[in-house]
């Protein structure tokens, strides 16, 4: 407010006609010109920052920073409207709703045992931080992770290899520990129902297998 209150000021100095030296208006001139230029130097400092927090997957510094471009445009109106700038600004807004979008089939496709590599919680705790137009991605994500754990635990119940066996039960636990807190009961305990499962099935194949042993049934003999 203060700057935006000084270059009015200079303004309204340059337009008077009191009688001012024209070396006295040419010094006001160039002392605004030298405050806007290098205000406009710090703005591309700052976006090209906000470029880099934006890589780092920082959403909660770019989104307040963008913010900040926001009220300091607003602020100094034609001042920071110049093409170069606008542009600049633009395309990192666009860049970064592009990637946020990007990031919602991010886990669509990923096998669930390189979640200890890329992890789930990091990129969901950030993207929680980054505003609301990140919560469409972080739900998208979540529908995503909790498809692909179904999947495997099926994939378990299907092989019906012992759960302390299971390949795909030991996928589940591992992926489990990447994931974000509030997702950890509820798939802990498909995991735990699963298990249960399988466990169910075997013994009641090795009770059936055991009678058929034991059995001179030979109805039963022939349905085996």
């Amino acid at each position: 407010t203060d700057l935006k209150k000084g270059l009015q000021v200079l303004r309204e100095a340059e337009s008077l006609d009191i009688g001012l030296e024209s070396e006295f208006i040419e010094e006001i001139k160039s002392f605004k010109n030298d405050v806007l230029g290098k205000v406009k130097v710090k703005f591309v400092e700052f976006l090209d920052r906000l470029k880099l927090k934006l890589r780092a997957d920082d959403f909660k510094e770019t989104s307040e920073g963008l913010g900040k471009i926001d009220r300091l445009t607003n602020l100094l109106g034609a001042h920071l409207r110049a093409p170069e700038l606008r542009d600049k600004f633009v395309n990192l807004k666009k860049d970064r709703t592009e990637y946020i979008n990007s990031l919602a089939s991010k886990y669509k496709t990923m096998p669930i045992e390189e979640y200890k590599n890329k992890p789930p919680r990091e990129l969901y705790s950030k993207l929680s931080h980054g505003g609301v137009d990140c919560i469409p991605v972080m739900e998208e994500m979540r529908r995503s992770i909790f498809d692909n754990v179904d999947s495997a635990l099926a994939d378990a119940l299907k092989t019906g290899a012992p759960p302390e066996k299971n390949e795909h039960i030991r996928k589940v636990k591992m992926a489990i520990r990447f994931l974000p807190e509030e997702w950890k009961d509820t798939l802990s305990q498909n995991e735990e129902t699963i298990k249960q499962e399988i466990i169910d099935n075997l013994t009641t194949t090795s009770r059936e297998v055991t009678e058929l042993l034991q059995s001179d049934d030979p109805i039963l003999l022939k349905k085996y």
